[in-house]
């Protein structure tokens, strides 16, 4: 599944959290839509260094989401009906301004265009470069009501879930990913200087695999789900401090390595997996202190622990940022930040399409930590133009990979093919922007290298993990053409994934004659082939980049209560074809029963899509 890398971290070291509750998996369309749907959400605050210290148990970023809290003075809608998505939201109160709620659904249907794509690219003697069908569904809902002048209570949720499938000759593919929360909130004010809010969340994430290669099925899936109870407090003793303090506990669920792998005829069934229960506490308290005018400090420390299998935890958390202003439009920043990841995303980084498995920290499994330092300046030219500058270094302890030749199938102690290391990550990001204008846009640029080193992997020689990304870039302009046009564009650019590739193969016998599965790979082997890799993740796929085009018509004036307007979109506009994951197909050129070559076989997402969406408010 598409993850987000934030300066050399994993996928699984993002905190994404909606509404307090955190979401485990925070893309559609493998980054194309975000997780959270725009009509819905009310404020986003992103940090990648110097991290207030309520926000603990991931090592590379926070995005913390809050969603609109509903009309209360009227009812209101929003949506868009368009080729490839639609979409609605309703708001209105129950009780006027005492008690409202807001209701907001998606569902994209690109799989149909797909499915036609296919059909009209089939070939009667086969082959063909097939498209994956995919499409999305997500629902988010909320409510809230005063309970009195000085009490609110908020109750928030959200489903979701993604399905992909893919279909060759000879292989097939699926798989499905979503996301449910409920959140539960009491804020209460006890005085003009002092609030709080008691939240109780629960989240669910499951992701499941399924292939079919020749007469054999197999099915791979991971989870977890949290039960949560948090008591946060903020207090404004005077106009120089706001300081917040708290803490939380967490139950976690982890489903491990669900599998069923079999045969059509029945002679071949096999099942196994494994569910893990930990416990997860913290507490902290932050100060953020205007020491002068010009100097602003923010400091924090945060204490986290685990239990999980009869072993605890512990880790003390300090945070420091500075803000210094040369200028009214310069100035400088600083950050040092310690964090601790008691839970674990498994990769296999050997595979072009990782396999995924959600794991606690145990006796054996220790928890990751991370060290970051930052230095950046700001620089506002007038009040249109705004530019920035950021260099980071990070260190990573405890990191965990699967060793190589890792048997993931039916092994019931997971564990033991965990290989353990260390990493580190640098690189600088800027950022430029124009605000204002009939022209305005942005652009941002980062460089920058990530390396793990694992003593049990290619003998200890540090490796880029698949994350790692030398450049990455990001276009975006928007052109005011009248009082009712407006165009865009965004050109996105970043370096491919790295990726192991088999140099070579070698004979073998299976002596009970059991069909053997390379889940590193996703390759099926009868009898007697195998392949032979040499370093890790020593090759590359192809440059990722693409371009899209967007005009929207503005059709009513801007006094009216009833508001449209018509979208005419173009996703990737010269039909780049970028590369999701590799497969292995296996032929018998001599007719014998057993494969003689291995043949690689890219698949990649969508093309040239172009769309038009009819969107309104009332």
């Amino acid at each position: 599944v598409s993850g987000i890398f934030v300066r050399g971290g994993g996928p699984d070291q993002n905190l994404f959290i909606l509404d307090e509750a955190p979401v485990y998996n925070p893309s559609h369309l493998f980054g194309f839509f975000s997780t959270f749907n725009n009509d819905a959400v009310k404020n986003v605050e992103l940090f990648k260094a110097g991290f207030p210290a309520q926000y603990g148990g991931k090592l590379s970023s926070v995005i913390d989401v809050q969603l609109n809290e509903g009309n209360r003075k009227h009812w209101a809608a929003t949506g868009g009906v368009g080729l490839i998505s639609s979409r609605l939201t309703v708001e209105g109160p129950i009780v006027k301004d005492k008690i409202s709620f807001i209701v907001s659904g998606r569902r994209t249907y690109a799989d149909l265009i797909t499915s036609a794509i296919n059909r009209a690219n089939e070939r009667p003697e086969g082959g063909g470069t097939r498209i994956p069908d995919y499409y999305f569904y997500d629902l988010n809902a909320k409510f809230n009501a005063d309970l009195g002048p000085n009490d609110r209570l908020y109750v928030s949720g959200y489903f979701g879930r993604d399905v992909f499938d893919f279909k060759d000759e000879r292989f097939s593919f699926n798989f499905n990913w979503g996301n449910a929360t409920v959140t539960a909130r009491w804020n209460h004010v006890f005085n003009p200087k002092l609030f709080s809010n008691t939240t109780f969340t629960f989240s669910d994430y499951q992701y499941n695999v399924g292939s079919r290669f020749g007469d054999f099925e197999f099915s791979l899936g991971s989870g977890i789900r949290d039960l949560n109870l948090k008591n946060d407090y903020g207090w404004f003793p005077n106009d120089d401090h706001n300081v917040r303090f708290g803490w939380n506990a967490v139950h976690h669920t982890f489903d491990v390595n669900s599998l069923r792998f079999g045969s059509d005829n029945g002679e071949f069934d096999l099942e196994a997996g494994n569910q893990y229960t930990a416990l997860e506490m913290a507490a902290y308290a932050n100060d953020e202190w205007n020491i002068t005018p010009l100097l602003a400090l923010n400091t924090g420390l945060r204490l986290s622990g685990f239990v999980s299998d009869g072993k605890f935890y512990a880790g003390l958390e300090p945070r420091l940022a500075l803000r210094y202003s040369l200028l009214d439009n310069l100035s400088l920043k600083a950050s040092y930040t310690r964090m601790y990841q008691y839970i674990h995303l498994v990769t296999n980084s050997a595979a072009t399409l990782p396999t995924d498995v959600w794991y606690p920290s145990t006796r054996r499994v220790r928890p990751q930590y991370s060290d970051q330092v930052s230095l950046g300046v700001n620089y506002a030219l007038g009040k249109n133009w705004f530019f920035s500058a950021e260099g980071f270094h990070k260190w990573l302890g405890n990191q965990i990979d699967f060793r190589d030749g890792a048997q993931l199938i039916a092994n019931d102690n997971l564990d033991e093919e965990f290989v353990f290391g260390t990493g580190r990550s640098y690189g600088a990001e800027l950022y430029l922007e124009k605000k204002l204008g009939k022209v305005s846009g942005w652009l941002g640029y980062t460089l920058s290298w990530a390396e793990r080193t694992f003593p049990d992997i290619d003998n200890g020689r540090p490796f880029r993990p698949r994350y790692d990304r030398r450049h990455d870039i990001s276009v975006v302009l928007m052109w005011q053409a009248s009082k009712r046009i407006t165009f865009s564009a965004v050109w996105v650019f970043n370096t491919g994934n790295a990726f192991s590739l088999p140099e070579g193969r070698f004979n073998f016998f299976d002596q009970n004659g059991i069909p053997n599965l390379d889940l590193s790979t996703g390759t099926f082997y009868e009898l007697n082939l195998a392949p032979l890799y040499s370093a890790r993740n020593k090759f590359r796929l192809p440059s990722y980049h693409r371009l899209d085009l967007n005009m929207v018509w503005k059709l009513s004036k801007p006094e009216k209560r009833f508001q449209s307007d018509l979208t005419l979109s173009i996703f990737n506009v010269y039909d780049r074809r970028n590369p999701f994951f590799i497969f292995y197909d296996l032929l018998d050129d001599n007719a014998d029963g057993a494969p003689d070559r291995v043949v690689p076989k890219v698949v990649s997402l969508f093309p040239i899509l172009p769309t038009v969406t009819f969107n309104f408010s009332f």
